[in-house]
């Protein structure tokens, strides 16, 4: 068990150098600064869309408010469907044989 002790020592304390020399890198903090910056970003433009959201649904109620309420169209009576239909029965009738 030794061995493998000092193995896993090994690999802790190579683990904490490259740590501590991504840590002091400035390609590292410059990265992490882009990060936190686009970060800052999306969360603002998700703010504005949530806004924009909120006015928008008081713009429709605003409209639908205004608009008035639409008519259903006149239903057709049977007896004009009727009418229609045994005039067009008469005409088919009609033929020149007839005359």
């Amino acid at each position: 068990m030794p061995k493998q002790q000092s193995v896993i020592s090994q690999l802790a304390s190579l683990s904490e150098e490259a740590l501590g020399k991504l840590a002091s890198s400035e390609f590292a903090n410059n990265a992490i600064q882009s990060a936190q910056q686009a970060k800052d970003r999306l969360e603002r433009l998700v703010k504005t869309v949530a806004e924009l959201d909120k006015r928008l649904d008081a713009l429709e109620k605003r409209v639908s408010a205004l608009e008035p309420k639409k008519a259903t169209p006149a239903k057709r009576t049977a007896s004009s469907s009727t009418a229609k239909k045994t005039t067009a029965t008469a005409a088919k009738k009609k033929t020149p044989a007839d005359s």
